[in-house]
């Protein structure tokens, strides 16, 4: 007891005598205990964790790492963080450097005095679709020994996307386009519904309908606004080019490259702020305003480049803003302006380019081009890049690697190898910058719901001809269907047969004759049959002007066969007039198309499109009758084959009844409405989309309908099919209105990117979510959009300077890795063998 007693007063003393000196005396301490060997220190944990995921990237910490070290640690030195970001080099990972200005550190406690280190770097927000690394200079990391951090792994996380999106921005594109014999696709101004000069009629199919134009138009409730003073032919634009400085907000710029300048562009719609010159350009209120062709980086240079900005001015930031950084594929994209092109017979600003910039970047005065836009003088030589990466999926795992690109000479977002769109980052690779700031309220997550709406269209026709199967007898007329080709003036009948008929006897006119549904025999015509035009087992009739959606009845008369000259069992069919949108692009009318029978117990009836999966299979709701005479009424239709039964697979319906071999019968429908349209409502944009694209069944899975020509259309049909959606009353609301005045149409490129999931793309291997929007298969669709793509044409001769613009082109949109694409426009005078390749369709219109 007494030893204890001495021993504790002697080690009072010494610490009381010796003081700060006292570790000369004790055994060599370390931060943990204070006694034992000296230690280097280690870390035990960081936040983001490591090989955690961050997302959204938008968090209220931005591009902060917590680390907290397994003891106290000498916070007198300035600590080196290294970052980096995982590419792929020669088909395996890397890590490339991604250098970061302004980070601040700030040492706290958590387990011990001074052993948590927070790192605030200076890039605002974490590059989205990234795998982020970082790892510290040890020798810049000491405890109160001076050992240095011990440990030097590499920690990483990956970083996700953000789930909002900025509303649709607006194309600038405020014109339509027409197709003139002799000259090619032309520009049509005020988008009228008659040509300027050429004399075109709207929904024809050298002027079809619903094209961008119309889309960006001026005072509908729905429709995006335009902000700003009013200018030439249009209300406003996102960023306003009258007044002074040009939308610019300047400080001290006094055309002087010496002074101080921070001038940037507010965008009214997105609530972005943007620099208003590209780095490493110098601002001038005069003259080209953004002078030089500005610098080009890597992409690590760029992320650093944007960061740079925020310690600008003294450290009060680039015009007295922190956020700066560089912009996401998203924000980046909304800068493309669709609707610039070149005047014929002017040159464009800028030694070499047809082109004016596809970005608000001049203005056309008397004197050629001036620099009025929020983002003069922009370089079209090279593309810019994106703070988004782009993780793909491969062989089931994901591979982060390259960055999205967007350049500004026609518009193009994407990613690639090559070109204007290499964007590589584990080469030498450079490219543009402009760099965003904001917005202070960040933009809400899509709100796309699908919903199933009434479609209201009841059968034009409810008739179809059949004969009882009969295996010795088996040359029928399987369908009629009628056509309106607006764009010749012509109406037709495709007439289908189920063996190739006799040459000579199909093709005459006489053999044919169209009467009403109820007429048990034919003659004359009505309306008139002029010609008859037969290819492989289909007959093109040519007639006289037929009535919208009128029920007829076709009847054949001498035709047999050109096998074993078979007589026609079933010598007539149904069909309804054609209606005045160009049928070629959809069947405008909701109808019994044709029957079967394959069998003695069975009749199959085919729709041409979707029926009330309920209603279809109500067997009362059908009755099989003689074909000698036709009552125009189903309550006067008497049955002479009772059904038994009724069962749906696709677009046809199987009847179950004992039918007479070689006997001709019709089948009578009463009471069948089209199925309810499957839609997708975009209720932060005001927008109503299809759920199934052209070629599927509008049914909740848009399960494939087995028919592949149908897959995919001509640009110019599948613009005009969406305008057919409004024949047919499709939604079962109000085709237009004062706030939706063109209905169904096709979208515009912006439209097309909004609905895009890019974020899906590293794990799906394509960039739509196909429960909102299910699509067989949606790597190899490339979807048409109304907007225009203005490419620049010949060059005058003797003068490179000068051209003519192109306007056969118009924007797609690929679901793949969800980037920017064209397709070839159509006119009626292409042979067949000259048709541009076909992109698939899905319809838009402002919700009702």
């Amino acid at each position: 007891m007494s030893y204890k007693i001495l021993s504790l007063s002697l080690l009072s003393f010494l610490v009381v005598a010796c003081g700060e000196g006292f570790e000369r005396f004790a055994p060599p301490a370390n931060s943990i205990t204070g006694r034992g060997a000296k230690q280097n220190p280690k870390i035990l944990s960081t936040t983001p964790a490591d090989g955690a995921t961050v997302s959204p990237v938008t968090s209220s910490t931005g591009t902060q790492i917590k680390v907290i070290f397994d003891m106290t640690m000498n916070p007198g030195t300035t600590p080196v963080i290294n970052t980096y970001v995982r590419d792929i080099a020669s088909n395996s990972l890397t890590w490339l450097n991604v250098s970061n200005s302004g980070a601040t550190f700030t040492w706290s406690s958590t387990n011990f005095a001074n052993d948590t280190l927070t790192i605030q770097l200076g890039w605002v927000r974490w590059p989205e679709d990234n795998v982020i690394g970082f790892d510290f200079n040890n020798d810049t990391l000491i405890n109160l020994d001076d050992m240095p951090l011990s440990n030097s792994t590499r920690f990483y996380f990956t970083v996700g996307w953000d789930p909002g999106k900025y509303k649709i921005v607006q194309t600038g594109q405020y014109a339509c386009y027409r197709y003139e014999v002799g000259t090619g696709w032309v520009e049509e101004g005020d988008c009228g519904y008659s040509g300027n000069g050429g004399g075109g009629v709207l929904g024809t199919q050298n002027y079809p309908a619903a094209q961008n134009g119309f889309v960006d138009s001026r005072n509908f409730q729905y429709v995006a606004p335009l902000y700003g003073t009013a200018r030439g032919p249009f209300v406003g634009r996102r960023f306003v080019h009258t007044g002074h400085p040009q939308n610019l907000i300047v400080a001290n710029c006094n055309n002087n490259a010496s002074d101080p300048c921070y001038p940037y562009s507010a965008d009214s719609v997105t609530a972005l702020v943007w620099k208003t010159c590209s780095q490493g350009q110098t601002y001038q209120d005069t003259g080209d305003k953004c002078y030089n062709s500005g610098n080009d980086y890597t992409w690590g240079e760029a992320v650093n480049a944007c960061a740079a900005m925020n310690t600008a001015d003294n450290g009060q930031g680039y015009g007295g803003r922190k956020d700066w950084r560089l912009p996401t594929v998203q924000e980046l994209e909304n800068l493309v302006d669709y609707g610039t092109r070149i005047t014929v017979g002017k040159a464009e600003p800028g030694a070499g380019y047809y082109e004016g910039p596809a970005i608000s970047g001049y203005h056309e005065s008397s004197l050629g081009f001036t620099w009025l836009g929020p983002f003069p003088n922009t370089p079209v030589t090279n593309s810019y890049w994106t703070a988004t990466g782009l993780a793909a999926l491969s062989g089931g795992v994901t591979y982060y690697g390259n960055a999205y690109v967007v350049e500004f000479k026609k518009g193009m977002v994407g990613a690639g190898s090559t070109g204007m769109m290499d964007s590589r980052r584990m080469t030498a690779n450079r490219k543009k910058v402009r760099c965003v700031a904001g917005p202070t309220v960040l933009p809400a997550s899509p709100s796309l719901t699908p919903a199933v709406k009434a479609a209201g269209a009841a059968l034009a026709t409810t008739s179809a001809g059949f004969t009882g199967f009969d295996s010795n007898a088996t040359f029928n007329v399987l369908s009629a269907v009628a056509a309106h080709d607006m764009a010749a003036g012509q109406y037709t009948i495709q007439v289908t047969y189920n063996i190739t008929p006799n040459v000579s006897q199909a093709g005459v006119p006489g053999n044919y004759c169209v009467a009403a549904p109820g007429a048990a025999l034919c003659g004359p015509s009505s309306p008139t049959i002029s010609s008859a035009v037969l290819n492989g087992n289909v007959v093109t009739l040519t007639t006289a002007a037929q009535s919208p959606n009128m029920p007829y009845q076709l009847f054949v008369t001498g035709v047999t066969s050109s096998v074993a000259s078979l007589p026609l069992t079933t010598d007539r069919v149904f069909f309804s007039g054609a209606t005045s949108i160009d049928s070629r692009a959809a069947t405008s009318v909701f109808n019994a198309r044709s029957a079967v029978s394959p069998n003695l117990s069975s009749v199959q009836l085919t729709f041409d499109r979707l029926p009330d999966p309920v209603q279809a299979v109500d067997a009362t709701r059908y009755k099989i009758t003689d074909q000698a005479s036709i009552p125009s009424t189903f309550a006067a239709s008497t049955t002479v084959v009772a059904i038994t039964g009724a069962t749906l697979s696709g677009n046809t319906v199987t009847l179950s009844a004992a039918l007479a071999g070689g006997t001709k019968y019709v089948v009578k429908v009463n009471n069948v409405t089209l199925a309810g349209a499957q839609v997708v409502n975009d209720t932060v944009n005001k927008l109503r989309w299809q759920r199934c694209r052209r070629g599927n069944y509008d049914n909740a899975t848009c399960s494939d309908d087995g028919d592949s020509s149908n897959d995919a259309m001509y640009w110019n049909d599948a613009l005009n099919y969406c305008a057919s959606l409004n024949a047919i009353n499709y939604d079962g609301d109000s085709a237009t209105s004062s706030t939706d005045p063109y209905g169904w149409r096709a979208p515009t490129i912006n439209e097309l990117k909004y609905i895009a999931n890019r974020a899906l793309f590293g794990t799906l291997g394509y960039s739509i979510d196909t429960t909102i929007f299910p699509t067989p298969n949606p790597l190899a669709e490339n979807f048409s959009s109304g907007t225009n793509y203005s490419l620049n044409g010949t060059t005058v001769p003797g003068n490179a300077l000068l051209g003519y613009p192109n306007y056969n082109t118009a924007w797609a949109f690929n679901y793949a890795a969800g980037t920017s694409g064209t397709v070839q426009k159509d006119d009626s005078t292409l042979g067949s063998t000259q048709k541009p390749q076909p992109a698939s369709i899905r319809c838009v219109r402002n919700l009702p």
